[in-house]
């Protein structure tokens, strides 16, 4: 079961990485703009198939150097974790490294065809109005807290029933490790964890609905339904994710409480999250980002207008720096979802924020301990 779960994880991270030039706006190019009629050339094609080739010829000894070391050790040994980690960091470190070759490649590519010269037609839409019905409505973000309180609830009902002595902690095979007496202190971990799913679920929502809209100026109705779309699949897909993650440690500290079996506890976090890494990916692939892969028969008023080149925002394609921007988070040019303006302060503040919380939350763990 364990290896299959190592394999399922490596199967993710693979999909993820490899097949990120084929969910991004057609419109960039590793983080390059390209003109929209110029966006299905054979050129731009041949470089997101060498990205596609090249991360799927580093996905080989990824596999391999996930796999053997559990293998060779048990997944109990600590080094084989360790190695697991690190790994996977290496992966992603090396797959930035093919992303930055295709970036370079991009922008040669639009050198030589010309496309960054300035042209009279060039246009930047601006959509400040919400669309009606962009998003399910703010009010179900209130499922959240209330699973939080119905925790507190469970755990005040079986609190008597709960033994003296409680895991705390179980290993990759379902079993105990670790285990603490009965205490507020031993659940502050997984309650304050469960604060913190409920700030980030909370904020991503908000950023979703308050990010610059992205309109393509050769197709402006259809891009802003796109948007629309894909806005709607977001707010819900973080509706459903941060309840079912939300409830599933709700639960767990309920059956923690009253010494679940380790089985038990394996196919609770099973069923709870595989559906949601298998659906939500798919669902995002057929998507694209902004939902630039999707297609409207009712709306069609293409014309040569080219948008407005920003390339000198945006530093080796994927960090965006612009003062002169109100925006706070715009949509990523390689990859799905949003990134920050860096030049923005409260950008700034809020992932300060972000990383004083999850500090907090491994201070309050390693302090339960």
């Amino acid at each position: 079961m364990v290896l299959l779960i190592i394999i399922f994880v490596d199967l993710l991270v693979i999909g993820a990485m490899t097949f990120t030039p084929y969910v991004t706006r057609k419109t960039e190019l590793f983080g390059v703009s390209i003109p929209s009629a110029e966006a299905n050339r054979p050129e731009c094609n041949e470089l997101r198939d060498a990205y596609r080739n090249r991360m799927l010829l580093l996905s080989v000894p990824f596999l391999a150097f996930t796999v053997i070391p559990y293998l060779l050790m048990g997944p109990e040994n600590v080094t084989s974790s360790i190695i697991y980690t690190v790994v996977i960091f290496i992966y992603l470190f090396l797959g930035f490294g093919i992303y930055l070759l295709g970036h370079k490649d991009a922008q040669k590519l639009k050198q030589n065809a010309k496309w960054a010269n300035p042209v009279e037609n060039a246009a930047l839409i601006v959509d400040t109005t919400p669309v009606s019905g962009e998003l399910v409505s703010p009010a179900w973000l209130l499922t959240y807290p209330v699973i939080f309180v119905l925790t507190l609830i469970g755990i005040a009902l079986v609190w008597n029933q709960a033994p003296e002595m409680i895991p705390m902690h179980y290993d990759s095979l379902g079993n105990v490790t670790r285990y603490a007496p009965k205490s507020i202190k031993a659940l502050l971990p997984m309650l304050s964890s469960q604060i913190l799913l409920i700030i980030v679920f909370t904020g991503v929502f908000f950023i979703t609905k308050n990010a610059k809209r992205q309109i393509d100026a050769a197709n402006p109705e259809l891009s802003r339904e796109q948007g629309r779309r894909f806005r709607r699949f977001t707010s819900t897909s973080l509706l459903i994710g941060g309840t079912a993650m939300i409830l599933f440690f709700g639960v767990l500290q309920i059956l923690m409480l009253l010494g679940a079996s380790s089985s038990t506890v394996m196919w609770l976090s099973l069923g709870s999250m595989l559906p949601i890494l298998l659906v939500i990916p798919i669902l995002y692939l057929r998507m694209g980002q902004g939902g630039s892969r999707l297609k409207s028969a009712k709306i069609d008023n293409s014309n040569n207008v080219s948008n407005y080149d920003s390339d000198s925002h945006w530093k080796l394609g994927v960090f965006y720096y612009n003062p002169e921007d109100p925006a706070i988070f715009i949509e990523k040019r390689f990859g799905i979802g949003y990134t920050n303006n860096w030049a923005h302060p409260l950008s700034w503040l809020l992932i300060v924020g972000l990383l004083v919380l999850c500090v907090g939350v491994t201070v309050i763990s390693i302090l339960a301990e």
